[in-house]
């Protein structure tokens, strides 16, 4: 699975997780495809400029700092103390059918979200391909 493809979001670079981060994603990938659900997923968030991890995302390090995050509406308020953390997800192609993890560094973690949000321009800083044109307009 990790030979297929490594994307470090972080950087430019393709980075491989050592042995112990390897199989404990691996031990996730193969909790989650026993358990699937339909509605947990990660999309695009183009007016983003952080990653934000969900509770499906395996999160295998903590950097033990946090942030206040105020939303695109001020009379939400503003969310106190959110972990920054580093965590991997999978993503299974149904083109190739190939399984790529992402490594993920520096990212908000909310547990109780359900989707995970990437900003388009921080995977095109990471070297992948992002087409993220609506289907509608295509």
């Amino acid at each position: 699975m990790f030979a297929e493809l490594i994307t470090n979001l972080s950087t430019a670079s393709c980075a491989i997780p050592n042995a112990h981060i390897g199989s404990l994603v691996a031990n996730v990938a193969a909790h989650n495809a026993q358990t699937v659900d339909d509605e947990l997923r990660t999309e695009l968030d183009s007016h983003g400029n952080m990653v934000v991890l969900g509770g499906n995302a395996f999160i295998f390090e903590s950097t033990g700092r946090t942030c206040n995050v105020k939303p695109f509406d001020s009379n939400l308020g503003t969310s106190h103390d959110i972990p920054i953390v580093d965590g991997a997800l999978a993503y299974e192609c149904p083109y190739t059918a190939g399984t790529y993890i992402l490594i993920v560094r520096n990212a908000l973690y909310i547990k109780h979200l359900r989707n995970n949000l990437i900003p388009p321009f921080i995977l095109r800083e990471g070297g992948v391909v992002v087409n993220d044109i609506p289907k509608i307009h295509v």
